[in-house]
């Protein structure tokens, strides 16, 4: 990917669009630490709580390679939209139904949502912003993302 398409694609800059995608990885890492603790709670079964972190993080594994094949053919605000939009149902059905399954089933698809959503934000920053700006988008992007994964688990406990 070349680094030199750049303005248009992020009008007021990398900093907006930074502090957005923070409340994605906010929840991202947040509903990481929170879920098997549910499942736990709810099940008081160690093994289901494993089972439950297995399974947020094994689809995101593996799939992560594919990811950007498919985030390169289309364009990047729709991609997020829609993860966003995926991450917040299934959310909102956990929330709604704080069943041992039912927070089981989420975790597999928070992982491919959350997993997919970072590499779109990855190539927004590695294409959207210029090349002689791209190390401080880069280092506000990291930023935020080693704050999510503080604060995210810290905010779920």
């Amino acid at each position: 990917m070349s680094t030199s398409h750049s303005v248009n694609r992020l009008p007021r800059g990398i900093t907006p669009f930074v502090t957005v995608r923070f409340f994605g990885f906010l929840a991202d890492q947040g509903s990481t630490f929170v879920i098997p603790l549910a499942v736990y709670s709810v099940t008081a079964s160690t093994t289901l709580s494993g089972i439950a972190f297995t399974i947020q993080w094994l689809p995101r594994i593996v799939l992560s390679p594919f990811f950007g094949t498919f985030v390169d053919r289309f364009p990047s605000l729709p991609q997020l939209v829609s993860s966003d939009l995926v991450r917040t149902i299934v959310l909102l059905v956990v929330l709604i139904e704080p069943e041992a399954w039912t927070l089981i089933a989420s975790c597999g698809v928070l992982a491919i949502a959350n997993g997919y959503s970072s590499i779109v934000t990855e190539q927004v920053v590695g294409t959207a912003v210029n090349e002689d700006k791209f190390a401080q988008a880069q280092s506000q992007q990291q930023m935020a993302f080693q704050t999510a994964m503080v604060a995210g688990p810290a905010l779920g406990s």
